[in-house]
């Protein structure tokens, strides 16, 4: 069975060029079971961004 997840997230540089992606910590522990999986992931930017 498949899982979905929304949140708001950043794009983050963690070094060596790499980037990765800033979770907030409620969704974080909510998604520690799929630690060393692949997932796939859709980015959508707004036009207006919430702050």
């Amino acid at each position: 069975m498949s899982e979905s997840y929304c949140f708001i997230g950043s794009i983050v540089g963690i070094g060596g060029g790499k980037l990765g992606i800033y979770i907030p910590k409620d969704v974080r522990d909510k998604l520690e079971h799929l630690r060393g999986r692949k997932v796939v992931v859709i980015v959508y930017v707004p036009e207006n961004p919430p702050r």
